[in-house]
């Protein structure tokens, strides 16, 4: 069957919260008279190929965008961040549903209902609508609209998020449903269709990460995350507190180390996870048959119990306390929280259900020693944007400011050399040139701060926005 393409020029763009009208509209008229067909079953298979088309693309985007005609040697040259592959998107049942809420009900849940084993640290959306006359297959619909996501990517001067050519998801949901839509004052057939996108960090494990890199940098908040005195601390562990003077490096969030933590989490909670490693294996071995390229690894390991009502915020902040107290149990034995000499960090926490009532949490933080890097000349840095509504001083779960935006310019030319926004955690992390002053703007909203930094070593940067000042 042929299709006439009426307009060319498409866009894809985020669904608003509210959506008035989806990202892109494709107008196809088919050259055969034939009836509207309704959704069918058959739709499950067909979502499936379009996670095949995505995937595609995600496996190897050079050879897809040749195919549309695009050359490799330019892309490589206009477009110096693309990857030759990224990691194929797994189907997700929970953001279909938000998928299927979004695109039925117009609205999108809150996130109160969202379970903490769904709240993922970065989440995106977007969405299109492929009107025609007559019928066109659901699948030659998702061709249309992938090949076109595709293309709006490749252009070096989108400045949307990327979805197809993003390391930040792993994780999709789709919805589609058939429908009509009007245009130029006729009713056309049409295909809704709804995307949503998550990645492969809870928010949970971001925040428990954000909460160990302000103990590293500021020892002594360990007693206002636990609620106790320093001085109750201090007579306590008096030996090991002693060095908590001396500020530790951060630890820098390692995609492989934190496959590691959640595999090893997902046996803690026996969920069948695959035996690949005996209990005998060490942390290290097991990161290493991962491909983790360190060489030393300390890891520390909680499993708590929580009521099946609480919030990521909740869950975090108990799995983090439980972490800090087995710590400073095996004093002087360290954990991966104040472990010496890591500079490599990895979060996993796994979910399993005893009843309706009560939740089986377990957490493992891996704390490595990464190989030795060549290039001295650069340094990370570990952020998070905040307001500490609490009062505490301290970067506290829930107080992250999502979506916040950080702009990075070199002061000897007011060069932007980095802009991104913060996950859902309020995260952010970066790497720079040592050795040079730069300037951060970040703003959330109508609160703004402008800090200058200079780097000789990796740094962890808490911004909190109630102050405009770096917390120190």
């Amino acid at each position: 069957m042929a299709y006439l393409l009426l307009i060319t020029e498409i866009m894809i763009k985020k669904i608003p919260k509210k959506i008035k009208c989806f990202g892109c509209i494709f107008f196809l008229t088919s050259f055969f008279l034939t009836s509207f067909v309704s959704w069918v079953s058959a739709a499950e298979q067909d979502v499936a190929y379009l996670l095949e088309l995505v995937n595609e693309i995600r496996l190897d985007p050079f050879t897809r965008a040749e195919a549309l005609g695009y050359d490799r040697i330019e892309l490589a040259q206009n477009l110096p961040w693309l990857k030759t592959s990224y990691e194929p998107y797994t189907m997700d049942n929970f953001l279909c549903f938000r998928a299927e809420v979004q695109n039925s009900l117009d609205e999108e849940i809150s996130e109160s209902l969202i379970p903490p084993e769904h709240d993922y640290a970065r989440t995106g959306k977007t969405g299109a609508v492929v009107c025609f006359f007559n019928f066109i297959p659901l699948k030659s619909a998702f061709r249309i609209i992938v090949e076109n996501m595709l293309r709006q990517e490749l252009n070096p001067d989108s400045v949307e998020q990327p979805y197809l050519l993003s390391n930040d998801f792993n994780r999709i949901g789709v919805y589609v449903k058939p429908g009509v839509q009007a245009l130029d004052g006729r009713m056309q057939n049409a295909y809704f269709v709804t995307f949503f996108f998550g990645s492969s960090r809870l928010k949970s494990e971001v925040q428990i990460l954000t909460m160990v890199n302000q103990v590293r940098f500021q020892p002594v908040s360990v007693a206002a995350y636990l609620g106790v005195s320093l001085i109750e601390l201090l007579d306590n562990n008096l030996d090991f507190l002693s060095e908590w003077y001396k500020a530790y490096p951060p630890l820098m969030d390692d995609s492989i180390l934190a496959e590691s933590a959640q595999s090893y989490s997902r046996q803690l909670v026996d969920l069948g996870e695959d035996s690949l490693w005996s209990a005998a294996s060490t942390p290290l071995l097991r990161a290493l048959d991962m491909g983790y390229d360190g060489f030393e690894l300390t890891e520390s390991v909680a499993v708590i119990a929580h009521p099946v009502n609480e919030t990521s915020e909740q869950i975090a902040g108990a799995v983090f306390s439980s972490l800090i107290r087995e710590e400073l149990k095996a004093v002087p034995e360290r954990g991966g929280v104040f472990s010496l000499g890591t500079s490599d960090g990895g979060i996993g926490i796994a979910f399993a259900s005893v009843d309706d009532q009560i939740e089986i949490v377990g957490s493992v933080l891996d704390a490595g020693v990464a190989a030795v890097d060549d290039d001295e000349a650069q340094a990370a840095i570990y952020g998070v944007v905040y307001s500490d509504n609490d009062g505490n001083k301290i970067y506290s779960p829930g107080e992250g400011h999502g979506s916040a935006s950080v702009v990075v310019f070199r002061k000897s030319d007011h060069e932007i050399v980095k802009k991104m926004v913060t996950d859902n955690a309020g995260h952010f992390s970066m790497t720079l040139v040592n050795h040079e002053m730069y300037q951060v703007e970040i703003s959330a909203g109508e609160a703004t701060a402008s800090l200058e930094i200079i780097l000789d070593q990796n740094l962890f940067l808490p911004v909190n926005l109630k102050s405009f000042l770096v917390s120190s």
